[in-house]
Formats: structure tokens, sequence, C-alpha cells
């Protein structure tokens, strides 16, 4: 059971509550029952996972917009980062050279 934290921007358009809200109810159903999780902030949820990281980034991927939309997955404890969608500020990279 791994332990992560994401965070994301999804754009205002149209579709975006419902992209949103598939993203929340996703990731609510990679966490057991009996495990944590915290979404109490906007934009950010943390929770456990058996799931490996890149399958976590595969469903993302199938959820937001890419052309549109930015999560950063991070698995915690670890130099493990999925950089997810659309970004525009290279900052990321220097932050977290695990990245490139």
């Amino acid at each position: 059971m791994s332990a992560y934290w994401l965070t994301f921007r999804i754009e205002d358009d149209l579709t975006s509550d419902d992209r949103r809200q598939e993203l929340y109810d996703e990731i609510a159903k990679l966490i057991p029952t009996n495990q944590d999780y915290w979404v109490e902030p906007t934009s950010f949820i943390a929770f456990k996972s058996s799931k490996s990281i890149d399958a976590i980034k595969s469903l993302i991927e199938t959820i937001i917009d890419t052309d549109k939309d930015i999560v950063l997955l991070v698995r915690i404890g670890y130099k493990s980062y999925r950089l997810i969608g659309n970004y525009s500020d290279e900052d990321v990279f220097r932050m977290f050279p695990e990245l490139l």
C-alpha cells in the first residue's frame, strides 16, 4: 500500500464540473474502505492505494482533458512523480527533476 497526493487544475469549460467530479469519484474507487483519504483542501487529494503510480496516472489520463487540465501526482516518501496534462511553467522540472 502506497500513500499518494495529487494536486490539479481543471480548466473551466462546459464539461469541467463533470471532469472534476469524475476525478474525485475514480480516485475514491482506488481507496480501500478501511484506509484514510483527505479531500478537505480544494484541488488536492491525499490517499492510500495498492495501485502503482503508473496505473493511477493512466486512469487520470482517461478522465482529464490533457490538452487543458493538469495534475501532479506524487508517491509520498519516494522520488516518484507524474506530471499529467497541459503545463506551461517549466519551474516544475527544476523543483522535481525526476519528472524529466
